[in-house]
């Protein structure tokens, strides 16, 4: 499943929040089941194991914070684990509001956003295994789309050989979870 989140100027945005409200519908009624199943975590937990694979951006950590710095229009980066514990803090600092930040879960473990992600430009989130999105959790960003489609590499590299940003998401044949749970979305 994945749902869009941003600025809904027109037709289009009329759609993608029409998505996005049917999807979190039908995505409450499992959240307890993909809670009980998920690994308990720590509250100052952030991201694990990142390589930058496309694009410029640097990352650095201070405690609780993880400050994640964009440099290129559009830029890609796979995680061991993607989480944020419910005293912790991601910000993304992109060149503006249009620059695209690709969040690839590579490892087994599902997502659990219980803090706070912030960034000034667009952010996607990708993990096959599943996404929660806790009760205190809450995200700003000018753009945000979280989805556990996997991403098929093989599409994005024949894109990139054309110079397009053609991007192809697959159903795994298993189905996680997508969980929200009474977070707060604020975009730009």
């Amino acid at each position: 499943m994945s749902f869009v989140f941003g600025n809904t100027d027109g037709f289009v945005g009329i759609l993608r929040l029409s998505f996005a409200s049917i999807a979190l519908a039908c995505l409450s009624l499992g959240s307890s089941q993909a809670q009980s199943s998920l690994p308990t975590l720590s509250a100052s937990a952030l991201p694990q194991g990142a390589t930058v694979s496309k694009g410029i951006a640097s990352i650095s950590t201070s405690g609780a914070q993880m400050a994640i710095t964009q440099s290129s229009d559009k830029a890609s980066v796979n995680w061991q684990s993607f989480n944020v514990g419910t005293s912790a803090s991601v910000n993304i600092a992109q060149p503006s509001s249009t620059a695209v930040l690709l969040n690839r879960v590579v490892g087994n473990d599902p997502t659990q956003i219980l803090g706070k992600l912030s960034a000034n430009g667009q952010v996607i989130l990708l993990n096959p295994n599943g996404i929660l999105f806790g009760k205190n959790g809450s995200v700003t960003a000018s753009a945000f789309t979280a989805s556990t489609f996997g991403l098929s590499t093989i599409h994005r590299a024949a894109s990139q050989q054309h110079h397009q940003a053609r991007l192809l998401f697959r159903q795994l044949p298993q189905l996680p979870s997508l969980s929200i749970q009474q977070m707060t979305l604020n975009f730009a």
